[in-house]
């Protein structure tokens, strides 16, 4: 079962996207980012390696990757870079192998799209609206629960 090249060059550029975010982020981290980059260059390792228990990988490490009160990062905090590696991981491994599992593709009715839509854009929306009811505040990785980003904190699930 072949898959195209369009579809494989998509992965890949999904792959370095969320690889350079995750990068920059790490670049940025307050605590030894060294270390943190290292960390998230394992990780898209072990995301490329089994792309089909990162989730996994990632609920088992989650109790432990919070280090916000330490750092002051609320807006990004450490599971968004391993979540960005591992995803990074997933399609770079989807991008040059394929998938590993074939399966039938199940299909959404229209109404189970309409609904996703709709979810989508008021999550958007909300996100908007308190980035915009908290305007004038200066924007940075060190914000606040009253600062503009926030709202991309809350909506991020």
């Amino acid at each position: 079962m072949g898959h195209s090249l369009p579809l494989r060059a998509l992965a890949l550029l999904l792959a370095l996207g969320c690889l350079t975010s995750a990068a920059w982020a790490a670049y940025s981290y307050p605590i030894a980012p060294g270390a943190i980059l290292v960390a998230l260059a394992l990780a898209a390792l072990v995301g490329s390696i089994w792309p089909l228990h990162a989730i996994g990988i990632v609920a088992a490490v989650l109790p432990v990757v919070g280090f916000a009160s330490w750092t002051g990062w609320f807006v990004v905090e450490e599971v968004d870079l391993l979540v960005l590696a591992v995803t990074a991981g997933g399609f770079a491994a989807y991008a040059f192998d394929g998938p590993k599992v074939s399966r039938p593709v199940r299909h959404l009715s229209v109404i189970g799209w309409l609904l996703i839509s709709m979810f989508g854009v008021m999550a958007m929306w909300s996100m908007y609206h308190g980035y915009s009811s908290a305007a004038g505040t200066p924007l940075g990785l060190f914000q606040g629960y009253n600062e503009a980003l926030n709202s991309l904190r809350v909506g991020k699930p």
